[in-house]
């Protein structure tokens, strides 16, 4: 089947003509991941980028790093993504949009899932507003932090940060840059635990040779969750399980981890639910 590539071109309503360069390219890898409600948003939020004025490289980083974003995270984060580039520019932090496209496909293979990514475009939103000085430094170390901690620990971690340095608005740089002692204390004390990000492959190695079980393994984050704790369950798009496990009684994090998904495997292989309630996150 032949492909009109400037039916999909005229779409994005602009003139940037460096688009046309790397169109094409674009759109292959696009056509593979993106659903045709997918393939819409794409074409539309790389339309709101460019509608935003901000220079001719924004659309391009949009173009390029969506089809990736939306392997690791899913599709339905694209019209996010776009929603919060133009926070930025209308917070006057156009000048983060650049870095916040750039280190996107990073983040979204360290957080893995739709929900934890809008908990990651939350906290950018809240440090735009409310510690605009030190949404750049943030976002130039936010690799290194993902690297380091789940998406909780970095909400922890910016709430000390936030907190901290409100009556010093002016120190907000030297923390988001991990340059004042403070800002990494409070790093190492986020630091901890077994991240399942980290260890991703090796426990489905384990699923696969002790259970023949080829499964998708959805991390969630307990930081947020204020009214009810959520637990380890199973739903339909596969095993959901928390993002991090810290050492307990002796037992390893990732010994830990190894338990849940023996148990949650056994209870895919040899039980039925009883009532629809069982399918329950809580």
């Amino acid at each position: 089947m032949t492909i009109d590539i400037q039916s999909y071109r005229q779409r994005i309503r602009c003139n940037v003509q460096r688009i046309d360069e790397i169109f094409a390219g674009c759109l292959a890898e696009a056509l593979t991941v993106f659903s045709a409600k997918g393939l819409e948003a794409y074409l539309d939020g790389a339309a709101a980028i460019c509608g935003l004025g901000r220079g001719q490289e924004l659309v391009l980083l949009f173009l390029e790093h969506m089809p990736g974003v939306a392997r690791s995270a899913g599709e339905e984060i694209v019209p996010d993504v776009a929603d919060t580039a133009r926070m930025l520019s209308d917070t006057a932090n156009a000048k983060a949009i650049n870095p916040f496209l750039t280190t996107l496909p990073t983040a979204a293979r360290r957080l893995k899932e739709a929900e934890p990514l809008r908990e990651y475009f939350g906290l950018v939103t809240r440090v735009a507003r409310e510690a605009p000085d030190g949404l750049l430094p943030l976002l130039q170390q936010i690799e290194h932090l993902l690297g380091q901690l789940t998406i909780g620990g970095l909400g922890n971690w910016i709430e000390t940060g936030l907190k901290g340095y409100h009556s010093q608005p002016w120190r907000y740089g030297d923390y988001f840059s991990l340059q004042s002692p403070d800002s990494r204390a409070a790093l190492s004390r986020e630091r901890h635990g077994t991240l399942y990000v980290d260890h991703e492959r090796r426990l489905g190695h384990y699923l696969r040779a002790f259970w023949e079980l080829e499964i998708d393994c959805h991390p969630y984050s307990l930081a947020f969750d204020t009214l009810r704790r959520r637990v380890p369950h199973i739903a339909r798009k596969g095993f959901h399980i928390p993002d991090v496990y810290d050492d307990l009684d002796g037992v390893r994090g990732i010994d830990r981890y190894r338990a849940l998904l023996a148990h949650l495997a056994a209870h895919y292989a040899y039980t039925k639910p009883i009532i629809a309630d069982n399918f329950s996150p809580w």
